[in-house]
């Protein structure tokens, strides 16, 4: 059986039967989830390039976290499920592109505006208008539950959505300022932004979409010498990864391979390579990065925004600090995590190395983490998330179903795995083109949407029931009779 140390920590107790699996006792409490859009600072902020902001992107993103909301609120009360998206800001931007039929810009910069969209005719500007406005439409129908829960916005919004609010939220601890998108009455909210509590809480349910990259771990700086643009500037230097061997292709990537491109993929391992995902804003609190290489990159809070920046990337470094500080509050607390973006196999990375093993027991936390795109692959979008959750509703509706057959009769409760297995064949079954080109890929970098989990593998989390992990819902109690029979009165 699983036990807990002093330290918070899971503990295996030596069993006499080696085939018996650990069992884990979830906390008492209620599930919670955190839903997650981000984006990126050329999206909510003007470049030299394109002087105009463009949250087009943003629109399918919300669309996503509207029907994960309304998915989830089948399983879980409302109040416990917490948005961080820009709702609010985007819905003002689709209704200004609605008006001029275009994004907003400055006045002197329409024409440049209407070309760079190819805005001709008026045919094409009312094509453009009624575009924006399906935008719009179909955000305000996917949020609606949200946006009439929270006075037109998310829980937080606007500049609130940076990574330093994730993580506040996960851990428990209220962000300062009122609430999203900057006071409480600015948003029309009755009440401060939610936070997942530090104690009574049984597992957390969190859900991101937005654009992953990643970065050479850097060891210093170095004089920009290719020709072009940026020519003679400072850029970061790369750590030499030397004969290390590639977690993507199994090789090193030696000198002469490397320039060649002959990999066609970066060098992949957590000793050469930063994993994060973008959020539209950053944080003014440089100490959360002080455990990733930086160097060589923006770190000015006050630098300009178009500018990319480590201050609004969350690495996985911030995802474990998040993970270990939980178990340390509350032992047990089960963490699943849903990863829908490009690349997003490189944030599981960490979750199967032998350090984190031997000196946290990563391998004994409840933890289970889903990832749409392996390391190094482009994500095939909302689809797997669609099959997980649809999958998830079903099977609660079984169980509940089976709640009042006989003992006899009654079904087994589905277990995480086998909802994970499940959503995975009806995945592939969906994209059977890109698994034949994926049989066919001579890499694995070539692929696509390679769905994949890490896990606690002594924890038991595989084996704990989808019910006891999503379902919190109170059901109403059971009427009782009336000792006397109700009058009811003839109508025509």
């Amino acid at each position: 059986v699983c036990l807990f140390d002093s330290t918070g920590y899971f503990m295996q107790k030596e069993s006499s039967d080696r085939k018996e699996k650990p069992k884990i006792a979830l906390p008492s409490g209620d599930a919670y989830a955190v839903l997650v859009v981000g984006g990126t600072s050329s999206e909510v902020f003007p470049t030299p390039k394109r002087p105009w902001r463009d949250l087009g992107q943003q629109a399918s993103f919300l669309v996503n976290m509207g029907r994960v909301y309304q998915a989830l609120a089948k399983c879980m009360s409302e109040d416990h499920i917490i948005c961080i998206a820009l709702l609010q800001e985007t819905l003002s931007w689709l209704e200004e592109c609605v008006k001029v039929g275009h994004p907003p810009c400055p006045e002197d910069k329409t024409e440049e505006c209407r070309k760079y969209y190819r805005i001709g005719t008026k045919e094409r500007l009312e094509w453009k208008r009624q575009q924006y406005k399906d935008m719009l439409s179909n955000v305000k129908e996917a949020c609606k539950p949200i946006l009439e829960r929270n006075g037109g916005c998310a829980h937080y919004d606007g500049k609130q959505v940076t990574p330093e609010t994730i993580i506040n939220v996960m851990t428990g601890v209220a962000p300062e300022g009122a609430s999203s998108p900057t006071t409480l009455e600015e948003s029309g909210s009755k009440q401060a932004p939610p936070v997942v509590p530090q104690k009574g809480v049984k597992s957390v349910f969190l859900w991101t979409n937005t654009h992953g990259g990643h970065h050479a771990v850097s060891v210093g700086v170095e004089e920009r010498k290719k020709e072009g643009e940026g020519q003679g500037e400072m850029k970061p230097k790369a750590i030499d990864p030397g004969e290390l061997i590639c977690d993507v292709c199994g090789k090193a990537h030696l000198p002469d391979t490397q320039l060649k491109r002959e990999m066609s993929h970066d060098h992949s391992s957590l000793k050469t390579r930063e994993w994060f995902m973008l959020m539209p804003y950053r944080t003014p609190n440089t100490a959360l990065y002080d455990c990733i290489s930086t160097a060589g990159h923006v770190m000015d809070y006050k630098a300009p925004n178009h500018l990319s920046s480590p201050l609004q990337r969350f690495y996985w470094q911030h995802i474990f600090s998040v993970m270990h500080k939980s178990q340390k509050m509350e032992p047990g607390r089960a963490i699943i995590c849903l990863y829908q973006f490009c690349t997003a196999g490189g944030h599981l990375k960490w979750m199967e190395n032998s350090a984190m093993e031997t000196f946290h027991r990563t391998q004994c936390w409840p933890v289970f983490m889903m990832a749409t795109a392996r390391e190094q692959q482009y994500s095939l979008g909302f689809s797997f998330t669609n099959i997980f959750l649809d999958r998830l509703v079903n099977e609660l509706k079984e169980d509940d179903n089976n709640d009042s057959s006989s003992s006899s009769s009654r079904k087994t409760s589905t277990t995480l795995k086998q909802l994970y297995t499940m959503s995975v064949e009806k995945y592939w079954k969906t994209h059977k083109v890109e698994a034949t080109h994926n049989k066919r890929a001579a890499s694995p970098s070539f692929k696509y949407g390679e769905i994949e989990f890490v896990c606690g593998k002594e924890s038991g989390v595989l084996d704990i029931s989808v019910e006891r992990l999503f379902l919190n819902k109170k059901k109403p109690p059971p009427q009782q009779e009336d000792s006397e029979p109700k009058k009811t009165t003839a109508t025509t």
